[in-house]
């Protein structure tokens, strides 16, 4: 027991790389703070809305327009469609356009971005990408950029209102209860809310509603899918990441999609006992956050998402750390 307890301790001691830190070449202005919002923006490199369009011999191309996204494809007999989606943020759901009037005005929205570098102006921020094709977003007012962890190799097509809305389609399909699709990131920028109920919200508040360790009863540390043998966490001060993790962004897609959205998560995850027997499964990712699945009452909703958390380097779980778990 002395000695689980002591690698705990390792657990919170050991200096990892920071989680946003890369080792590719950056933008000398590239701010050295990580900061949830971009200024007063509600908009995290890593928070985005995911999608799909059908592939068909890399014809698909999107676009987006007066809130709407757009999705123009060929079918298996090189009919043209246009699918859209009315409100992303309410429902991921595409609709395919019968009538011709709409059909002729969506195919004024679409506009391939082919040249380099791209550099466009998005409300009151700038998205472009540098010399190695590796793209950013910047508030102007602020001087502040982000990196947006993607790449010209990473996208076919990008899409944009120009006003507060991006997108970009991936480059290569994915093969998903096989079907060939395409992958499309959406970003909506808005106005941040100052009382959102996110704000410098703790995972452990989210579980518990208050940031008292003792609303915890036990962490059991998984690793694949068995439990049996995981060891757990009950001293009080092995807990306190929970404190220090903080909310950081979402993901959000059809629940058919679902394991897209954890795609980057190691082979442990974390079974959470509260003190009034609620357990609560927590995801490891492999840049040291955590991914917890949003709770919704009704089961019938066809969207799923995930709430992230992130830590400071010396609170970061990490799949290195938790191996030593369980030796």
């Amino acid at each position: 027991m002395k000695k689980t307890i002591k690698i705990f301790a390792v657990l919170f001691s050991v200096i990892i790389v920071l989680t946003f830190c890369s080792c590719k070449a950056k933008p000398s202005h590239i701010s050295s703070t990580y900061t949830p919002v971009l200024k007063e923006y509600n908009i995290n490199p890593l928070n985005y809305y995911l999608v799909y369009c059908t592939d068909n011999m890399a014809s698909t191309e999107i676009a987006v327009n007066d809130g709407k996204i757009y999705c123009k494809w060929l079918d298996n007999n090189d009919q043209e469609h246009i699918s859209v989606i009315e409100n992303i943020i309410a429902k991921a759901e595409w609709t395919q356009l019968s009538q011709q009037d709409e059909i002729d005005a969506a195919l004024t929205y679409f506009k391939n971005y082919n040249y380099q570098p791209l550099k466009e102006k998005i409300g009151e921020c700038l998205l472009f990408a540098d010399k190695n094709n590796d793209f950013y977003i910047t508030d102007i007012d602020a001087d502040i950029t982000y990196d947006l962890q993607m790449n010209l190799a990473d996208w076919r097509r990008f899409a944009t209102n120009n006003t507060d809305t991006f997108a970009f389609l991936s480059a290569e399909p994915i093969f998903i209860n096989n079907e060939s699709l395409y992958e499309v990131r959406v970003y909506k920028i808005e106005k941040y809310l100052s009382d959102s109920i996110y704000q410098n919200t703790t995972l452990l508040r989210n579980m518990t509603a208050s940031d008292d360790l003792n609303n915890i009863e036990n962490i059991k540390i998984l690793s694949g899918s068995c439990a049996t043998g995981a060891p757990v966490i009950t001293d009080k001060k092995d807990l306190e990441f929970l404190q220090k993790y903080t909310y950081s962004h979402y993901r959000s897609t059809k629940k058919e999609y679902a394991e897209q959205l954890l795609k980057d998560k190691t082979d442990f995850s974390l079974e959470v006992v509260t003190k009034t027997g609620e357990e609560i499964y927590l995801y490891v990712m492999q840049d040291g956050s955590i991914a917890k699945v949003q709770m919704c009452g009704d089961s019938e909703v066809p969207d799923i998402s995930y709430d992230f958390y992130t830590a400071d380097k010396e609170n970061q779980l990490t799949k290195e750390k938790l191996e030593l778990l369980s030796e």
